[in-house]
């Protein structure tokens, strides 16, 4: 049995429920009437214990629901039963998530996963599930959520997140005993919007996102063409990443641009820099502090900037200059996979991804003048000896 869950006192015989999870009600009447519950604390008197009945408050009923008012209540009832949740099958799944589950698993997520998962389950799970308990949520109602959520326009990337976090929530509650089976285990995303897909800057349009910037902006979108990384790693490059005639990414400014965690997949990777940009990083550096630990790339008051914080003003500054509306930093990585033809291996590598196909099938686009120029290619070398085609006579 789970350290967590324990059942529910039955009959004289039975021990005492000491974590006791009540229920709440209406207490008092009229306008005033309140969600309440009833609890115990044990007490010593002398060498006996006793136990003393206590009520709990937890907001009007005209102005609190009771679903709200239970969570309320299971967050008072944790301190009085020693700072530990009782898990059992009628517990909410808001309960559960914020008590029990991210608590625990929430420790091994990065800083993005934390920021990413607190705003779908505020979004997309907590206004449909979360005062559901444990034990009343099945299969139905999870396919009915990811029909929804598809019915809604959202895509099939966010839907799966959803039913991602569903898994693992519930199957912990599998795992700790305290719901027979998880429902969804056979649920499948239903058929959702399809991802607008990030497409590649042309050669020309690169040429005209150089030629319309000037200083920091400028060097920043060479770096991001030139070697491929995400937006707030190449903001977290200091001067020791700069090791030769390549860049090191192994780290990457958080949303809040406070401080420094790990790259997307805790690696760290370099890229090769070009003559030409290499040229141009010695000159700026010229101009930067000279510690190693000093940012290549710093905000308007000389500390670290992100994608979403004034890395926005830069992006704002660029499609302006550039006169490309659509222009956004992941359209930098999806232009050098795209423009790179060194091997894809190596263009896997400078990236940071896990595998080459996940290279090619998300990030790689096609070019019809790489296949024109390939298909001239193939003839040069098939015709060589070739007949000439001769018209009859």
């Amino acid at each position: 049995m789970s350290l967590a869950y324990t059942l529910k006192s039955k009959g004289r015989h039975m021990p005492r429920q000491r974590f006791q999870r009540p229920e709440v009600r209406k207490m008092g009447t009229g306008r005033k009437q309140q969600w309440g519950c009833d609890y115990f604390v044990y007490v010593r008197d002398g060498e006996k214990e006793r136990r003393v009945h206590k009520v709990g408050r937890f907001g009007l009923c005209s102005k609190v629901q009771k679903a709200k008012a239970q969570q309320a209540c299971d967050r008072f009832m944790i301190g009085v039963n020693g700072g530990v949740a009782l898990a059992d099958p009628t517990m909410t799944l808001a309960t559960w998530w914020e008590e029990v589950y991210k608590p625990i698993r929430g420790r091994r997520w990065s800083y993005n996963t934390r920021v990413g998962y607190a705003s779908t389950w505020r979004c997309h799970i907590e206004p449909h599930l979360g005062s559901k308990r444990l034990v009343d949520i099945n299969k139905i109602e999870i396919d009915r959520l990811m029909l929804r959520l598809a019915d809604a326009g959202l895509s099939e990337q966010m839907v799966e997140r959803v039913l991602v976090m569903l898994h693992g929530m519930l199957e912990e509650a599998v795992d700790n005993d305290v719901i027979a089976k998880n429902p969804t285990r056979r649920v499948e995303v239903p058929n959702c919007k399809k991802a607008e897909e990030t497409r590649s800057l042309t050669v020309d349009e690169v040429h005209q996102l150089w030629n319309s910037l000037q200083e920091q902006d400028y060097l920043i979108f060479r770096v991001m063409l030139l070697c491929g990384p995400r937006p707030n790693e190449c903001f977290a490059l200091k001067r020791e990443d700069y090791v030769g005639n390549a860049l090191r990414f192994d780290e990457s400014v958080s949303h809040e641009e406070t401080r420094f965690g790990s790259t997307k997949n805790r690696k760290s990777r370099c890229a090769p820099v070009p003559a030409s940009l290499k040229a141009e990083l010695d000159a700026w550096l010229e101009k930067r502090p000279p510690d190693a630990g000093a940012l290549i790339f710093a905000g308007p008051r000389g500390g670290p900037m992100s994608h979403d914080g004034y890395g926005r003003r830069i992006l704002a500054r660029a499609r302006k200059a550039s006169k490309i509306a659509d222009l956004n930093f992941r359209m930098c990585r999806t232009t050098f996979a795209t423009l790179y033809d060194g091997d894809l291996k190596d263009a896997q590598e400078i990236l940071g991804h896990h595998s080459a196909e996940f290279t090619l099938n998300r990030y790689r686009k096609p070019l019809p003048e790489r296949a024109a120029a390939a298909s001239e290619e193939l003839d040069a070398r098939l015709s060589a000896k070739v007949i000439p085609f001769r018209k009859g006579a």
